[in-house]
């Protein structure tokens, strides 16, 4: 019995985001297939995919729960209406990958889960919206030939940069910021802390930006291999 309530337990926490009140059937997702861990991951990276084509950029990446999908259980890492418009995946890198931007949170791959629906990303408007199933389930295999996670820790320590970093600038480059989850929505966000709010938003966005720029640089002198961490 304590087992059974467990694995719910850790159902409604994966899969709340659907408005949908079914339990899938299946295991809940284990965080180790997940590159760098997952929501649970202490440090900051990028979420690289590639695709077998693609085409396959611009459509829904979802949560098969039998009769409809939905986004994965965990919020994204800023309120909602800030990722509403966009494709996660806004950066290729010169070997094929695309960044997933930091908006959308680092846990976004779940092979044994996804299902790649039909509908484009332009028709995503809130987080607990649910689409119908394709007819044909494409296998995971057949539109994402990789995925990866590298840290932004190993990105620096290969360039030898901010190797002896003051503890406070070593949260603010690795560390998971307090803006991430902390508001669904806009609407949510008291007007004492909107400054605070969009300020980290804002740091957080440069620093996606240089961290990319730097694993470009990794890519091009041919050492991707070394800091990568692929499954």
């Amino acid at each position: 019995m304590k087992t059974k309530f467990l694995l719910f337990s850790i159902l409604v926490v994966l899969f709340a985001a659907c408005e949908k009140p079914n339990t899938p059937d299946n295991n809940p997702v284990d965080n180790d297939s997940i590159p760098g861990g997952g929501a649970s991951e202490p440090e900051l990276g990028l979420t690289l995919v590639k695709f077998t084509d693609v085409k396959y950029r611009e459509q829904i990446l979802a949560i098969d729960f039998g009769t409809y999908a939905c986004l994965r259980g965990s919020e994204p890492s800023v309120a909602e209406e800030l990722i509403v418009g966009t494709i996660p995946y806004d950066t290729q890198l010169p070997n094929g990958y695309w960044v997933i931007n930091w908006r959308w949170s680092s846990s976004f791959i779940y092979p044994s889960y996804n299902v790649l629906l039909p509908d484009k990303w332009q028709s995503f408007t809130h987080w607990k919206q649910t689409w119908d199933m394709p007819g044909i389930v494409m296998p995971f295999n057949q539109y994402i030939e990789d995925y990866c996670a590298v840290k932004r820790r190993s990105i620096d320590k290969h360039l030898s940069l901010n190797q002896d970093v003051k503890p406070l600038e070593e949260y603010i480059l690795y560390a998971i910021p307090s803006v991430w989850w902390q508001y669904s929505s806009l609407n949510d966000i008291p007007d004492e802390d909107k400054d605070r709010y969009f300020n980290e938003i804002h740091q957080q966005d440069s620093l996606h930006a240089i961290y990319v720029q730097r694993l470009t640089e990794i890519i091009n002198d041919g050492d991707f291999e070394n800091v990568k961490n692929c499954k």
